[in-house]
């Protein structure tokens, strides 16, 4: 890096621009008075953003850096990884003193005292914390005065959720940070009466933030001081009802002795050195002593010690809690004493930024006078688009656990208190009821799927247009005469596909390949073929590339070697009609395939569901008697 000068990867400036990273990377190439690196890698190369600014300008006057992320990237030139959380708590608190009226004093002096003031306000609000200067560094006034700007269009809160979005991209790596899917869940589940949410573990507030209502407080605890700074500033550009410390929930309760209406928590997973040996007579573990490797059946007490009689709880917990030999005895009292009351399943896409699957336990703190619920809920989460029926389904089951659930499964305690006490969703929802209205639903959809797929199976094959073999060259070659680009994202970036672009997976013996129908994010290992429809048709295109020629018997490569999509045979291009005869053709094909491997799979789905409803008793015989009757 040099100076305090704002830089970007190739990658930075196609986000900022709005635009597919194969774009910059083309424009390297094509244009000689592209600005060179100022810094970086051979692989990595950064460059100056004044630079960018100032080619696009001549260059490219239509495309334009987004003015937060420009501001955002300056931020970062500001701290390296090791300070960048302390510039955006610094940011943060400097957007407070905006938010409450205090920036027309601070614009009007000139830009050397406003360094000064502004570091010196910042230090005030931090109360002493270590980690911020005496003052800023030169130079530092245009930046505020942008962030200023920016926050009078955006708003300070906005603006700060923006720039703490891209922290939490930054360091995804660095440390657990919960999705916003699933802190909407989370959150959602603790109901809407709970006046008092409490996060123990709460990193940069997320949670916190999704938990925050009119006339609701929130609190948190974190152990790293760092982040528990910018947790706090987080909530108070929200909320005045709010109280942030830092410190080991475990071993130092900040809250010790409060009771909340709800606690939601995604803790660490796996820690050893969580306290087990000095906190071994804590009076937390109602339950039991937690095992020394299970960490999280602490913090599931620690929730649970601090809500009222009746209070909820959701914890985010590894799979793995839900059956280790170690945590059977603590599961058991749990149930017994009616605590555990639902078990969700959450995929990998909502459950964390590592891609990891978990489960959340849903609890409640018994009351003295309360009856003991008779069951357990089981259920899992799809997508994104599930959540609100899971949440409408744990509403009604806590209104009659008896009753059963057309989203998951409701199980009697006495039928989870065997040896194991697994408490994993699949195991139970195997047992979810089989309705002969959704097996006739099913046929339904496999006739209606039958009768489309008829319709385009071929049945003259003399009108297929007739012709000598197609002279071949490579996605390369087209590439270089302008036909196509091709793009690959970055392990943790993602590039965007318009309607006709290709999107390629490289895994299988021949080449997965979708031609686009509407604009859609591209994640790594996938990659994109960009296509100039004035010269080529996307599904003439995508036809070849499916094709024998680019099959592979090893799924890729004998050697171990990665496929090379540029290597990857396509025709060379005859005209654009042609083209689209062609297209046609190898669109209806692929549909076929698409049809007939939907086909397959809702009769797999079928079949299975007939077994089961059979096993279990819940399908009727030809004289209106269940099985389980006869």
């Amino acid at each position: 890096m040099v100076g305090s000068e704002a830089v970007a990867t190739s990658a930075e400036i196609a986000r900022l621009a709005n635009i597919d990273r194969a774009v910059v990377s083309n424009w390297r190439r094509r244009y000689e008075d592209f600005p060179q690196p100022v810094g970086g890698t051979t692989a990595s190369p950064l460059f100056s953003l004044d630079q960018i600014e100032n080619w696009l300008r001549v260059n490219k006057p239509k495309v334009r850096l987004s003015a937060e992320g420009r501001v955002w990237q300056e931020l970062k030139t500001l701290g390296d990884d090791l300070r960048l959380s302390q510039v955006l708590t610094a940011t943060g608190l400097f957007l407070r003193h905006i938010k409450v009226g205090e920036w027309p004093r601070l614009a009007a002096l000139p830009d050397e005292a406003l360094e000064i003031a502004v570091a010196r306000e910042i230090r005030r609000s931090a109360e002493g914390r270590a980690g911020f200067p005496e003052s800023l560094p030169s130079g530092t006034a245009s930046l505020l005065r942008a962030v200023a700007d920016l926050a009078a269009v955006e708003g300070e809160a906005r603006l700060f959720e923006f720039f703490a979005t891209r922290f939490l991209e930054a360091h995804q790596r660095s440390f657990a940070a919960s999705p916003s899917a699933l802190a909407t869940l989370m959150v959602s589940l603790v109901g809407k009466d709970s006046r008092t949410v409490l996060d123990p573990a709460c990193g940069t507030g997320t949670l916190l933030v999704a938990a925050n209502a009119p006339g609701r407080q929130l609190l948190g605890q974190e152990l790293d001081s760092d982040l528990a700074q910018l947790a706090a500033v987080r909530l108070a550009l929200i909320t005045d009802q709010r109280r942030v410390l830092p410190g080991d929930a475990l071993r130092a309760d900040a809250f010790s002795g409060d009771l909340v209406d709800a606690v939601v928590c995604n803790p660490p997973f796996n820690e050893r050195d969580w306290g087990h040996d000095e906190l071994a007579a804590d009076s937390r573990w109602e339950y039991g002593l937690p095992p020394r490797m299970e960490s999280e059946l602490a913090w599931v007490q620690h929730a649970l010690a601090h809500v009222k009689p009746g209070g909820r709880v959701v914890v985010l917990m590894p799979v793995t809690a839900a059956s280790r030999r170690s945590g059977r005895r603590i599961r058991a009292e749990l149930i017994r004493r009616g605590a555990l009351r639902a078990v969700i399943g959450v995929p990998s896409s909502i459950a964390s930024t590592a891609g990891i699957p978990a489960h959340l336990w849903l609890l409640r703190r018994p009351a003295p006078s309360s009856r003991l619920d008779p069951t357990v809920l089981f259920s899992e989460v799809g997508s994104e688009a599930e959540i609100e029926s899971i949440v409408a389904m744990w509403e009604r089951y806590q209104r009659d656990p008896d009753a059963s659930q057309p989203d998951g499964c409701v199980v009697p305690l006495l039928d989870l208190l065997d040896d194991e006490t697994d408490v994993t969703p699949t195991r139970h929802l195997v047992s979810t009821v089989v309705k002969p209205s959704d097996l006739l639903s099913l046929v339904a959809e496999i006739e209606e799927q039958l009768r489309q797929m008829h319709e385009l199976l071929p049945t003259n094959f003399e009108v297929l247009p007739s012709r000598t073999a197609f002279s071949l060259t490579t996605i390369a070659d087209l590439a270089n005469v302008g036909a196509l680009t091709v793009g690959r994202p970055g392990k943790a970036e993602e590039i965007w596909g318009e309607p006709g672009d290709l999107v390629v997976s490289l895994g299988g013996e021949r080449l997965d390949v979708q031609v686009l129908d509407q604009r859609a994010s591209i994640a790594s290992p996938q990659q994109l073929i960009k296509v100039n429809r004035q010269v080529a048709d996307p599904h003439f295109l995508a036809g070849f590339l499916r094709s024998v020629h680019n099959h592979s018997p090893a799924g890729g490569s004998s050697t171990g070697v990665r496929r090379d999509l540029r290597r990857a045979v396509s025709a060379r291009l005859p005209t654009l009609a042609d083209q689209r005869v062609y297209g046609t053709l190898f669109q209806r094909a692929e549909e076929l395939r698409a049809s007939l491997h939907t086909v397959a799979a809702k009769g797999e789905a079928l079949a299975r569901m007939m077994v089961d409803g059979l096993v279990e008793g819940h399908l009727p015989d030809s004289g209106g008697r269940k099985t389980s009757e006869m």
